[in-house]
């Protein structure tokens, strides 16, 4: 079975494959358009075309219908080009899509599908987890976002000429300033990490101090401290999917590598950690995994990112104090750091954000107080006069 290249444009190719003569007397010819950045990338995707003509498990774009489609999207481009925890988001919002429009062939799919589907998401006991109510604004819209991207790929693979979704208004989702703790629960908070396990008093500790990331914190090797400057460094996070289970991955950008300062009160603590630590490494023996990390199983394997949420939960629970997420402390850092005035640049920085104007909108409310007691010191000038 012979197959053909042909470059169309700056990375995309025209796949052509030959396969026997119709009734018509004529050749049979399978084409698709695919993107390469090189034209060796290119062959091996024709090489795959071709067998799988071969094996018949090639659909023509013209019978495919969605769920076709979408194994067709996974296979060929999200499990090549998707992060993990990306792809397996994309698979828990597809079962719904699919449950509703997967029979639909791909060129009959309409914004009146959408529109209905988003309506039906939106009605009470839709919900998966067995509690009451609909699904969030947010919710439908990460289901439209998803629906959309995979839809304007087959767009520009020329399989659609144009994208449904587009022509759909997405659900509008309200601004949330950021859930965090007040001083005086913030303080509750601290006091009552005293007779917690060293391990978690040293996570909590950590995250409300440096506002990282739960999965950089997982993330973290001791490789990462610096005893000697009292800093600590991020260049990776702790993942998770269903499919792969605990895995490491590298920070998603430039801004979220970086190095920052960490107290000294902060930097005893870790190094009592470190010991506590050692001294279960030596009883344990040949049983410890040697993964380097800060926060563990009892073996020494990566800590499952479950395990920190379930302990915050209950934790807050046992000591009276407020039920919130554990990215909560990330929010509460930021709003201190603000409150002390320390600048946006500065903060921007120790959070790994990289979008000054997000952090303006996420902290309106810390902001708006700053600016009213500039507005305050002012009156106590004026008083004097």
């Amino acid at each position: 079975m012979a197959g053909t290249l042909e470059k169309r444009g700056e990375g995309i190719w025209r796949l052509s494959v030959r396969s026997g003569i119709g009734p018509d007397g004529k050749y049979i010819r399978y084409r698709k358009t695919i993107k390469a950045t090189t034209e060796r990338e290119a062959r091996k995707q024709l090489a795959l075309f071709v067998a799988e003509i071969e094996k018949g498990q090639y659909h023509e774009p013209s019978k495919m219908n969605l769920n076709e489609y979408v194994d067709y999207w996974i296979t060929n481009y999200g499990e090549i080009n998707l992060a993990p925890t990306t792809l397996s988001l994309y698979k828990g919002l597809l079962k719904r899509i699919l449950a509703a429009m997967g029979h639909l062939k791909l060129d009959q799919i309409k914004p009146v599908h959408l529109i209905e589907f988003y309506k039906n998401l939106s009605e009470d006991g839709i919900r998966e987890d067995g509690r009451p109510g609909k699904l969030s604004p947010r919710r439908i819209l990460h289901h439209h976002s998803c629906l959309s991207s995979i839809l304007q790929d087959a767009v520009e693979w020329q399989l659609l000429s144009q994208n449904p979704a587009s022509n759909v208004t997405p659900p509008k989702v309200e601004h949330q300033e950021a859930d965090f703790f007040t001083d005086q629960e913030a303080q509750k908070l601290l006091e009552s990490l005293d007779n917690e396990p060293m391990k978690y008093k040293v996570l909590i500790l950590l995250a409300i101090t440096t506002g990282l990331r739960k999965g950089e914190l997982l993330g973290l090797e001791w490789c990462d401290i610096d005893f000697t400057k009292n800093t600590l460094s991020v260049w990776r996070t702790s993942q998770y999917t269903k499919d792969l289970g605990v895995f490491e991955k590298d920070t998603k950008n430039n801004h979220s590598r970086r190095t920052i300062s960490i107290s000294s009160l902060l930097v005893q603590l870790l190094q009592a950690y470190k010991k506590i630590q050692d001294q279960e490494i030596e009883m344990l023996g040949e049983k410890w995994e040697h993964h380097n990390r800060l926060f563990t199983q009892w073996n020494g394997a990566p800590m499952h990112p479950g395990t920190p949420n379930n302990w915050f939960k209950k934790f807050l629970k046992r000591n009276g104090l407020p039920e919130k997420s554990l990215h909560s402390l990330r929010h509460t850092n930021a709003t201190i750091l603000i409150s002390e005035n320390v600048d946006l640049k500065t903060v921007v920085n120790r959070l790994g954000h990289g979008d000054l104007s997000m952090i303006s909108k996420v902290y309106a409310h810390v902001l708006q107080k700053n600016d009213q007691a500039a507005a305050e010191k002012f009156d106590r000038l004026l008083i004097r006069c």
